[in-house]
């Protein structure tokens, strides 16, 4: 079994439109999941570095709002070097987990954060699966009924 959230080869040939708008970066993405994502990044420098200590980001951050989904919801991020996780994007942008997967994706291709990719995400989850009895393992001896239509 294999749950796919990225068809796209890389992060950025499912980049569609990548468009400045008085400076801020408008990002319509396609991954080949059938879903498009549409996000606005908003650049922070000033404001980050005032609140740093207070809200525990890096010195510079971007706003990261989804804007095909209501309500429009925005995650604060920053440009410190810590691997940016997928569920962090999803609890803060309000999604499951297949497109929180491929949102962090592109928000840590856009920014430059690195990030767990989707492959990976997705063999860990399979494998936590298949250890807690979720989908069955089955071996070279297991018998699989034929299913006939």
């Amino acid at each position: 079994m294999s749950i796919e959230v990225r068809t796209k080869a890389t992060v950025e040939e499912g980049i569609k439109v990548r468009e400045e708008l008085e400076g801020r970066l408008f990002v319509s993405y396609a991954p080949g999941n059938g879903t498009a994502y549409h996000l606005l990044f908003t650049k922070l420098n000033g404001f980050c570095e005032s609140i740093t200590d207070l809200i525990g980001v890096g010195p510079k951050c971007w706003m990261v709002t989804l804007l095909n989904q209501e309500p429009r919801l925005s995650a604060l991020i920053s440009d410190n070097g810590q691997l940016l996780h997928w569920s962090y994007v999803g609890e803060k942008l309000n999604l499951e987990t297949p497109d929180a997967v491929v949102v962090a994706e592109l928000i840590g291709h856009i920014t430059g954060r690195p990030y767990i990719t989707g492959e990976e995400v997705m063999s860990e989850i399979e494998e936590e699966m298949v250890s807690s009895e979720v989908l069955p393992k089955l071996s070279e001896d297991d018998e699989v009924a034929e299913v006939v239509p």
